[in-house]
C-alpha cells in the first residue's frame, strides 16, 4: 500500500515538472518566438531599414496580431512546437535528476559500507593503513610508507580481492588523510588521488590500475580512502630499485613470497 503511494506521488510530481516545462515552452514559442520571427520577416519583405524603436513598436503589433484568428495555423505551428521542446527540456531535467539522486544513494551506500568495515576491523579482505607518506612516529611524511601501500594492494590482486582502508589506525580509530594531502604537490582529494594510481603504475604496472576503485569519505570529519581491489586474472609483481617481488594476502597479512613459493602458488591456482 505503501508503495503504491509513493509511485502516486511520483508521478504527480513527474506530471507536474512536465506540465510546467510545457507550459514554458509554450509560452516561449507562441509569446517570444512567434511574433519576433513575424516582426523579421515583415523587415524582410517590405526590405525596412531595421530600427530598435522600429522594431520594438512592430514585435507588439505582431504580439497582438499573434491572437487573432489569421494566424491561427502559425499559432499552433508554434504551441506545438513549444510543447515539445518543453517536454523534451523536461525529460531531460528528470533524467538528470534522478541520476544525481541515484549517485547521492549510492554514495550514501558506500559511506555506510565503509563505516561497517572500519567497525568491524581487519580481517583477510579489510586493511587498516594509518596514512598513504605521512609518519605518525617521526611526524613528518615518509615515502618510504608508500611501499606499503602498493604491497598490500599487490597482495590483494593476487589473491581474492579485498579493501586498503587508508586514514584509519590498526585499532580502527579515524585519523584521516590531511596529513598525506600537506605533502603532495596537489594538496587535496584530487592529488591524494593521483599519487596513488602514479604508485600503482609505477611499482605494478598500469594495466592493473582498472582493478582499484578509490573512494574518499568524510567520516567524523576526516577524510578516508578506501581501495577497492579485484583479483587479478594473471600474476601481479611489485617492482621497486631493479627488485622484482611477489606478495600475497595470506590471513590478515600481506607476505613476500620466495621464487619457488611463488611458482608452487602459481602452479597451484593455474
Amino acid at each position: 500500500m505503501k508503495h503504491s503511494r509513493n509511485n502516486k506521488k511520483f508521478d504527480f510530481q513527474t506530471a507536474r515538472t512536465l506540465s510546467l516545462y510545457v507550459l514554458i515552452g509554450i509560452t516561449i514559442f507562441y509569446l517570444f518566438l512567434h511574433p519576433i520571427i513575424m516582426t523579421m520577416h515583415w523587415f524582410d519583405m517590405n526590405n525596412v531599414e531595421l530600427s530598435f524603436g522600429r522594431a520594438f513598436s512592430k514585435f507588439f503589433e505582431n504580439f497582438s496580431r499573434a491572437f487573432s484568428s489569421e494566424m491561427l495555423g502559425m499559432s499552433m505551428t508554434f504551441v506545438i512546437m513549444g510543447t515539445f521542446t518543453g517536454l523534451g527540456f523536461g525529460l531531460y531535467s528528470l533524467t538528470i535528476k534522478n541520476q544525481q539522486k541515484e549517485l547521492k544513494t549510492h554514495r550514501s551506500r558506500v559511506k555506510d559500507d565503509l563505516i561497517a568495515k572500519i567497525k568491524n576491523g581487519e580481517d583477510a579482505k579489510t586493511e587498516f593503513k594509518s596514512s598513504l607518506r605521512y609518519d605518525y612516529y617521526t611526524k613528518s611524511p615518509n615515502t618510504d610508507l608508500e611501499s606499503v601501500v602498493t604491497k598490500t594492494i599487490a597482495g590483494f590482486l593476487n589473491a581474492s580481492g579485498g579493501q586498503l582502508i587508508i586514514g584509519v589506525d590498526d585499532d580502527g580509530k579515524i585519523l584521516g588523510i590531511e596529513k598525506d594531502y600537506i605533502s603532495l604537490k596537489k594538496k587535496n582529494k584530487d592529488g591524494f588521488e593521483l599519487r596513488i594510481f602514479q604508485l600503482i603504475s609505477q611499482e605494478i604496472g598500469q594495466e592493473f590500475c582498472h582493478l582499484v576503485h578509490l573512494n574518499i569519505q568524510n567520516i567524523e570529519g576526516k577524510d578516508v580512502c578506501m581501495l577497492d581491489v579485484k583479483k587479478s586474472a594473471s600474476p601481479v609483481y611489485v617492482t621497486k630499485k631493479n627488485d622484482t617481488t611477489f606478495f600475497l594476502r595470506i590471513g590478515n597479512a600481506t607476505k613476500p613470497l620466495s621464487v619457488k613459493e611463488t611458482v608452487d602458488y602459481l602452479q597451484s591456482n593455474a
